[in-house]
């Protein structure tokens, strides 16, 4: 993946320690993907505030908003 075409996205409170990954800008199909497999590689804890299964899919979700919107403002 060239830098050009890829974004660093970091992740923290999900896991015993912050956690960071270059993914594909929104325009490559394997973004989702990409995504899935990085919030399945972490080893996301389970607490009184949420559980690993929902920490992992606000990975998801969240990841795609913020890589998306860092792609509208880098224009």
């Amino acid at each position: 993946m060239s830098v050009s075409k890829s974004a660093w996205l970091a992740i923290g409170g999900v896991a015993d320690r912050p956690i960071a990954t270059v993914l594909p800008l929104p325009d490559d199909p394997t973004l989702d993907e990409a995504l899935i497999a990085f919030a399945c590689e972490i080893e996301a804890y389970d607490d009184i505030h949420a559980t690993a299964e929902y920490r992992r899919e606000l990975v998801r979700r969240l990841g795609l908003q913020t890589i998306e919107e860092a792609a509208r403002c880098r224009g």
